[in-house]
């Protein structure tokens, strides 16, 4: 299973009648959780915070609310790119270096987990 939350906060300043100024904070919570029998449960979990500020010339409110969702998605696909990078590439890298004293035993396992990791960096 995987869930995908997000939190959006964002501030409008509209004193300049020139400009409109926007301040976005997004959070991200990711949650994945797998089963597979080589390895068990494995969960996967984290969030990540970032924020943004942007100044633009919006005539009336339903361009600043256009404006808004522009940078809303925008944020949420630079967070999903770090997400990808951060979490899964990284839980591969370190997945790809555990080493174990007693290879036969932990080989199926290690293997299982690598698996389990691939389907789910695939199926996010």
């Amino acid at each position: 299973a995987c869930t995908w939350d997000s939190i959006h906060v964002v501030e409008v300043n509209d004193a300049d009648p020139n400009k409109t100024r926007f301040k976005l904070t997004t959070t991200i919570m990711l949650s994945l959780t797998s089963r597979n029998d080589a390895v068990g449960i494995a969960n996967l979990c984290g969030n990540l915070t970032k924020q943004v500020e942007k100044e633009a010339a919006c005539a009336d409110g339903s361009a600043q609310l256009a404006f808004v969702g522009t940078l809303i998605e925008d944020m949420e696909g630079r967070l999903r790119d770090t997400l990808d990078i951060v979490y899964f590439e990284k839980t591969k890298d370190v997945l790809n270096q555990i080493r174990s004293l007693d290879k036969s035993a932990d080989k199926a396992k290690m293997q299982g987990m690598q698996k389990l990791m691939q389907e789910m960096s695939v199926g996010k």
